[in-house]
């Protein structure tokens, strides 16, 4: 039936427009499914959180072990004489070190946006 669909699609992923079209095209509704699409807009019924990607949560593991490693002292980028916070990461996770450095700027610039959506200031970051 095209009203499941819709609204399997409307629940899993936000898409609307099938469902508008049941509403505006289709006379013969069931009264049951009159029920649902009006749960539905009301708010009754909601759609299902977004999951975040697995990949936030790897971000947030190499952010940590990075941030750990600066916290014992080590600098974020590797010199000719020693290794940085990024290339150790990299070794023990076997990622590379894009992958790391990348994972730590997304977890650093998350951490920041949720801070200032907070209300703190630039200089209490």
């Amino acid at each position: 039936m095209p009203e499941f669909d819709a609204i399997k699609e409307y629940m899993l992923e936000g898409k609307t427009k099938k469902l508008e079209d049941i509403i505006v095209i289709n006379d013969n509704i069931s009264l049951d499914m009159k029920f649902i699409i009006a749960d539905l807009v009301s708010g009754k019924l909601k759609r299902s959180a977004r999951k975040k990607p697995s990949k936030f949560e790897r971000d947030k593991i190499l952010h940590r072990f990075v941030a750990e490693h600066l916290d014992k002292g080590h600098k974020l980028t590797s010199s000719s004489t020693v290794d940085g916070a990024i290339t150790l990461v990299a070794e023990g996770t076997n990622e590379t070190e894009d992958v790391v450095c990348n994972a730590y700027k997304r977890i650093k610039k998350h951490n920041k946006k949720t801070l200032l959506e907070l209300g703190k200031e630039d200089s209490d970051i």
